[in-house]
């Protein structure tokens, strides 16, 4: 599995999109990318990466937990040959025995928790672009430290074509999406 790089990189990527995400609406002005999704691309530890992320649309959020930037993202890093790479920041620190599900259509999916972010496996089953946007929406439950139940509800219209984009700025091939 591949999480990132360091806890310094981590937050790097938290701060960055948490400001393109934050900062142009409090000028007033749209975001870049497409519907919910911003499209970012930066160089990380002298790599290219590019990735689209998204804050909730909704959550049900107990007013005991509290959250910094919670976020999907999905990720490109062309030099390693790496596509789609989901990944869930949920704002806290996770229990690393806890059980984060992702609910995409039909089917949950366990995501693998590692401080405050959980990955979506790299495996064979790993979920594709299809599943993740068969419906208008996807969820994310999960468990704060303290035992309360948060549940974040994601808006997937512009997903594909925010992905289509970052993979653009990242000249790499969709193989992935059909």
């Amino acid at each position: 599995m591949i999480y990132p790089t360091t806890t310094r990189t981590a937050l790097i990527h938290i701060l960055f999109v948490a400001m393109l995400l934050v900062l142009p609406l409090a000028e007033g002005k749209s975001n870049e990318g497409v519907g919910r999704w911003a499209v970012l691309s930066d160089e990380v530890n002298g790599e290219r990466a590019c990735w689209v992320a998204a804050e909730p649309a909704a959550s049900e959020n107990p007013d005991n937990v509290d959250r910094l930037f919670p976020m999907f993202m999905v990720a490109f890093y062309p030099e390693r040959n790496i596509q789609n790479e989901m990944t869930f920041n949920a704002g806290f620190s996770l229990a690393p025995d806890q059980r984060i599900e992702l609910v995409a259509g039909a089917r949950t999916y366990t995501l693998s928790p590692s401080g405050a972010w959980a990955l979506v496996g790299l495996s064979p089953n790993r979920i594709d672009i299809d599943k993740l946007t068969a419906d208008s929406t996807f969820t994310v439950k999960l468990r704060s430290l303290a035992g309360s139940v948060v549940v974040d509800r994601f808006d997937t219209t512009g997903l594909r074509q925010a992905l289509i984009e970052a993979a653009r700025q990242c000249e790499v091939s969709l193989s992935l999406l059909p």
